[in-house]
């Protein structure tokens, strides 16, 4: 569930960010784009934009479930003399 929620908050700002490129070099042309197109990217936009908190929110509370699963092995004491020999 982690891996997927990260997935999904890296990737819309990505795609967002694109469109807006898109768009905004379609300005830039002489090739106006049409009202219709410019709705159509925003919409776009905005969708791929709002669910950023609500995921975000996702991951927070996963971190903190997660932490009652621990295994054993991470309350160990490490010896950092056997890990980096030069200690």
């Amino acid at each position: 569930m982690w891996r997927t929620a990260a997935i999904a908050l890296t990737a819309p700002p990505v795609i967002a960010s694109t469109c807006g490129v898109v768009v905004m070099t379609g300005l830039a042309t002489d090739a106006k784009p049409t009202t219709g197109w410019r709705l159509y990217v925003l919409a776009f936009m905005a969708f791929c934009l709002i669910p950023h908190p609500v995921i975000r929110l996702i991951i927070a509370a996963d971190s903190v479930v997660l932490l009652r699963d621990l295994p054993d092995t991470a309350f160990l004491v490490l010896s950092w003399s056997d890990i980096i020999p030069s200690l």
